[in-house]
């Protein structure tokens, strides 16, 4: 038995160096990469400029934003929304804070 093990190690030594160290040397367990953040937690700002200042808020409202209210001189109806502030498409935080400018 111990010549057996004798020959075993000299196996190990002379085929390939200390089993040890081969052994330190297997692959560790792969990490996941850190998560690349995205735009999916954020809203897209509707369009609402040329709507009713109770339209806009609505619309707004359903997408989980909030407005804030600006008059601006305008040739449009009274209570039109005439710009807004992010424009549409832009992608915000959840409950961001929309300004809209309103005819007076």
């Amino acid at each position: 038995m111990r010549t057996f093990l004798v020959m075993i190690c000299l196996l190990i030594f002379f085929a390939g160096g200390d089993a040890w160290g081969q052994i330190k040397q297997l692959p560790r367990p792969i990490q996941p990469p850190s998560p690349i953040p995205t735009d999916q937690s954020k809203v897209e700002v509707p369009e609402v400029r040329g709507w009713t200042q109770e339209q806009a808020k609505q619309r707004l409202q359903t997408v989980g934003l909030t407005l804030t209210v600006e008059k601006r001189p305008s040739s449009q109806p009274k209570g039109t929304v005439i710009d807004q502030d992010p424009k549409p498409g832009v992608r915000v935080d959840p409950h961001s804070q929309i300004r809209l400018f309103v005819a007076p």
